[in-house]
């Protein structure tokens, strides 16, 4: 299968303070003159952008997920996500460096403001690959599985990922630390892959204080996930 790579980059994100209220990771005034001030600073330093791969999903005799991209990758998780499925789209998006480097003054409400824009921007640049990944393969339904959301797929296997899309720091300004973990902090990696499932990882996830997460906890899912 060819592995076909993409890089997409959201050229008119413009911040407003309408994001500050998504989730809960800003929770101070998004009138206050420090955070307007903040806003009018971020306009232009904001650069969204994501690094996608078309990659085959691998499985043994027994139906198990075992590489991906060709990357070793298997657990509980793949195997019930990426059952049947041989391919995927491993990704890498961020807001950007530049946004990251705005001064915040040492402020913590403007340092939750200010990733909390950064968040805003990594989630218009998946709406617009997702989009043209649709369109371009004819996509139904799109189901998102990331690193480190479960302790059953952790933090260390976005290693892997970067390793199967090549340059990412050069392309898009992302990378990893020795902890596995991505700078911009306002960044996103994973898989995307066509499932008729509706498929979030927070419904399995029991970080409830979490300030993204995008679905309730199921703890029947989450039984059944973990036998």
């Amino acid at each position: 299968m060819p592995e076909e790579r993409f890089v997409f980059r959201k050229t008119d994100f413009v911040p407003q303070k309408e994001m500050l209220s998504r989730g809960r990771i800003f929770e101070g005034d998004p009138d206050s003159p420090a955070v307007r001030d903040l806003l009018r600073r971020c306009e232009g330093q904001a650069e969204p952008a994501s690094v996608v791969k078309l990659v085959e999903v691998t499985h043994d005799a027994e139906g198990h997920v075992v590489a991906v991209g060709g990357q070793p990758m298997s657990g509980p998780v793949l195997d019930g996500q990426l059952k049947d499925i041989h391919r995927a789209f491993a990704f890498v998006a961020t807001s950007g460096r530049k946004l990251a480097q705005v001064d915040t003054r040492g402020d913590r409400d403007l340092g939750r403001a200010l990733l909390a824009v950064g968040i805003a921007a990594v989630h218009e640049v998946m709406q617009q690959t997702e989009a043209a990944l649709r369109e371009r393969y004819q996509l139904g339904k799109l189901g998102e599985l990331n690193p480190g959301s479960l302790p059953e797929w952790p933090i260390s296997e976005q290693d892997k990922l970067f390793a199967i899309l090549g340059d990412v720091a050069g392309d898009i300004g992302a990378s990893l630390g020795e902890n596995h973990f991505m700078t911009p902090l306002a960044s996103s990696s994973g898989l995307l892959f066509e499932t008729e499932q509706d498929y979030q990882n927070c419904a399995y996830c029991t970080n409830f204080g979490c300030p993204i997460r995008r679905a309730p906890y199921d703890k029947e899912k989450a039984a059944q996930l973990r036998g």
